[in-house]
């Protein structure tokens, strides 16, 4: 018998092959292709197997992905929802918050009010006597908002200075200075200030502020009358702080200022009650229409001619059972 490493080899092997194989203790020869296939069946059984739990997942995946209902998704758990549709509830919140919150923006301009505080004159200004010193108004903005206007008499021109304070006590602390130039072109007329004059878009001030103004061929003055409660020239122009201030009502600055603010008379703590207040009121007026209406049943069993109970019972509710529950001909 030759060796097996003496037997020609088969470069190509196609299945056909005859192959030893030992069976039942005896040596047979057998094909090789179903030798091959028969080893072969386990593993390709559960690679099939494999295949088509990974298509099962993938086509889950694909339905927890794009189902955009709130409906149970085929596979999965009872309840489960798809990625797209909670996209599209996270959309539609994000649209609810929005325009809510637009609603409670409009709700809450609407509780506001533009109001306007005028300090120095409330009319138009008159020409008066020249001053050479800084006049500081003692009354002070009563809420937090920006000088719109200021109205004048212009004696001459040059420069007409404003200056902002704060007050504590007998101290008063600068905050801002802003400075307008008046022409001769103006001279001898009511003029309008806007903050655009002094070379800003704004003349903000707070509440409890003070103004000073300054402008020796500007400003002019009238004797003997006054404007609020009163002004005071201590203290140098535009000074960084003033002490004591000495306070007058002798005389009065022919100018104004117009700050406007925003108020909101209506406030969430009252907006609150008054919820509150309706809501008992509802409770109150629905067990009285109960306890009517159970009135005027019981009544209308007994056929009472209580009219003047049916007329209340048709006032509290408004209901069209009083009608059925009428007699006829009755009022």
């Amino acid at each position: 018998m030759a060796k097996i490493s003496d037997l020609p080899k088969v470069v190509a092997p196609d299945g056909a092959e005859t192959v030893v194989v030992l069976k039942d203790g005896e040596a047979k020869r057998v094909d090789l292709a179903p030798l091959v296939e028969a080893g072969a069946a386990p593993v390709l059984a559960e690679a099939g197997n494999l295949r088509d739990e990974a298509a099962d997942a993938a086509d889950l995946a694909g339905r927890y992905a794009n189902a955009a209902t709130d409906a149970d998704i085929p596979g999965a758990p009872a309840g489960a929802r798809g990625a797209y549709y909670w996209t599209l509830v996270a959309q539609n919140l994000l649209a609810s918050l929005q325009a809510t919150a637009t609603d409670n923006a409009a709700a809450v301009a609407l509780l506001r009010q533009i109001a306007t505080q005028t300090i120095g004159r409330p009319v138009a200004p008159i020409a008066g006597a020249a001053t050479t010193y800084p006049v500081t108004m003692r009354d002070a903005a009563l809420q937090a908002g920006t000088i719109e206007t200021i109205p004048l008499y212009v004696r001459g021109a040059g420069p007409l200075q404003l200056t902002l304070y704060t007050v504590s006590g007998p101290l008063l602390t600068r905050v801002a200075t802003y400075t307008a130039n008046l022409t001769s072109a103006e001279a001898g007329t009511n003029v309008n200030l806007t903050p655009a004059r002094f070379g800003v878009s704004s003349i903000p001030i707070a509440a409890g502020q003070v103004a000073q103004v300054y402008g020796p061929n500007v400003l002019a003055v009238t004797a003997t009358v006054a404007d609020g409660t009163g002004w005071s020239t201590t203290g140098g122009a535009g000074a960084a702080t003033i002490t004591n201030p000495v306070w007058s009502t002798s005389a009065r600055v022919e100018l104004g200022l117009n700050i406007k603010y925003t108020t909101q008379p209506v406030t969430a703590a009252a907006f609150n009650a008054l919820q509150t207040s309706v809501a008992a009121l509802s409770s109150l007026q629905a067990y009285r229409c109960g306890q009517c209406g159970s009135g005027w049943s019981a009544a209308a069993g007994r056929l009472s001619d209580d009219r003047a109970h049916r007329a209340t019972y048709r006032w509290h509710c408004g209901l069209p059972a009083w009608r059925a529950a009428a007699r006829p001909g009755a009022s």
